[in-house]
């Protein structure tokens, strides 16, 4: 039987896991364009408000100057960005509350991604300014109704957006491992003069940005961002997404290791049981994730992407599940992200990631069919489906659309899957079921340390209503 205590502390996990990772239903990206008028002077041609929707832009120039978005080389397709010009407005909504979080890092709760990008007057990848710095003003709603302004911030300014964190140069289209676009830069950083390599390392892992601070309306949270321009301007400001900040795992676990220490001493007769909790707790976040996997929002699902391959607009992640019980490995899953133009098949997915990393695959039935799947992975764990018996167990295939919730099956092989943008392709060994019931996705980091902590905050409600 589920005792209270355990509904508390799944009820109260799963706001914090929503809070802290934004899974499932909330996506961290703007979902819905409320409003859209344009200026006077917007840029003909881009005119498309929904351009705003869902991730910032990593790559640009499809079709004209292909070439991965960097802090040198902005946005600019008319399928990217939205132009606002003299007397124009947009209007965007989340599909939950913003917070204005304590463990947001540099205060920063929201974040407006533009088409600006840094001067380059030498071609040589030094900063010498900012370009296309183009600036909108900004006002935050709860309601959509009542609204209040961003004193002295604007969107499409500083910071310039930054696709990857591995492009090579200010001008490249190598990039593999995405930048996290809801990490804020610090504002702080002294960009001038510097070059691409040196300012990249002041983003520390962060896709740029505008980062907007709501504490001073007075909100404690926001859920309606518009842009704006007054009638008199002589400029466009082009706008290309909006991202909530996401909260500093550390930080929060300090916070609730403040509240265990607290309770602690207040109550003595019960502080075998707080440190009890605060050294569970620590015990099992040593344990999650992989050392080296980094969380991926795709199409509003987070997933722990082990390594990129490819390049291109279109992305997906493959999940691989080897659920085996015939042998002594390891059986968790584990996921790849592929990117790629025009049309692609798993096939490609497979030896692309394949190519680019510790994955190795052996096909059979002329590369119609995956055999086996060999990965050690950067834990230092194995992953094996060969046993004495090859046919011990069938991979299954499938894909989903819903996290994971439910599973399409695939009715044709790995040569002629043929991948869909945004969509999660799920490989597992079943030995013998046959089905994608098994195939889990693996879960990010930052989800897990909100459940946990989460039910920690659900011991600890119930030790003190105790009292």
């Amino acid at each position: 039987m589920v005792s209270r205590l355990g509904v508390g502390a799944l009820v109260l996990g799963w706001a914090m896991f929503s809070a802290v990772a934004g899974v499932a239903s909330a996506s961290p990206y703007a979902t819905q364009v409320v409003s859209y008028t344009a200026g006077s002077n917007a840029v003909s041609g881009y005119a498309d408000p929904s351009t705003v929707l869902g991730s910032p832009e990593r790559y640009t120039g499809e079709g004209v100057w292909p070439g991965d978005v960097t802090m040198f080389n902005g946005p600019w397709g008319t399928d990217e960005v939205v132009s606002i010009g003299a007397g124009g407005s947009l209007v965007v909504a989340f599909d939950h509350p913003v917070m204005d979080h304590p463990s947001n890092p540099y205060g920063l709760d929201l974040l407006i991604f533009g088409n600006a990008f840094f001067d380059d007057p030498l071609y040589n990848g030094v900063a010498g300014g900012i370009s296309s710095a183009e600036p909108a003003k900004v006002a935050v709603s709860q309601d959509g109704i009542t609204w209040y302004d961003i004193a002295g911030v604007f969107g499409d300014d500083l910071f310039p957006t930054q696709g990857y964190t591995d492009t090579s140069g200010p001008y490249g289209s190598d990039g593999k491992t995405p930048s996290d676009f809801t990490k804020p830069v610090d504002p702080s950083i002294a960009w001038t003069g510097k070059s691409y390599g040196d300012i990249l390392a002041l983003y520390n892992g962060s896709g740029g940005g505008t980062g907007i601070d709501i504490a001073g309306t007075g909100l404690s949270w926001i859920q309606y961002v518009k842009v704006y321009q007054d009638a008199g301007d002589t400029w466009s400001a082009e706008i290309d997404a909006f991202a909530d900040v996401a909260p500093e795992p550390a930080t929060m676990m300090l916070l609730l290791g403040g509240a265990v220490t607290t309770l602690a001493i207040r109550r003595r007769r019960r502080k075998m049981k707080c440190l009890l909790v605060l050294v569970g707790l620590a015990g099992l976040l040593g344990a999650t994730g992989s050392a080296d996997a980094a969380p991926y929002n795709l199409s509003g699902h987070w997933v722990e992407v082990d390594y990129w391959a490819g390049s291109g607009a279109s992305e997906t992640i493959v999940v691989i599940d080897w659920n085996m019980t015939n042998g002594p490995y390891v059986t968790e899953a584990h996921g790849w992200g592929y990117r790629w133009e025009d049309t692609a098949y798993v096939s490609d997915a497979l030896a692309a990631i394949d190519t680019a990393g510790a994955l190795n695959l052996v096909y059979g039935y002329q590369g119609g069919f995956l055999l086996h799947a060999f990965y050690s992975d950067p834990d230092g764990d194995l992953h094996n489906t060969q046993s004495p018996n090859d046919y011990a167990g069938w991979w299954w295939m499938g894909d989903t659309t819903d996290g994971g919730l439910t599973w399409i099956e695939s009715q044709v092989g790995i040569k002629d899957k043929t991948l869909a943008h945004g969509r999660i392709e799920g490989l597992n060994m079943d030995s013998g079921a046959w089905t994608g019931a098994t195939l889990t996705i693996p879960v990010p980091e930052p989800a897990t340390i909100g459940l946990l902590a989460a039910g920690a905050g659900a011991i600890l409600l119930r030790l003190r209503r105790k009292r």
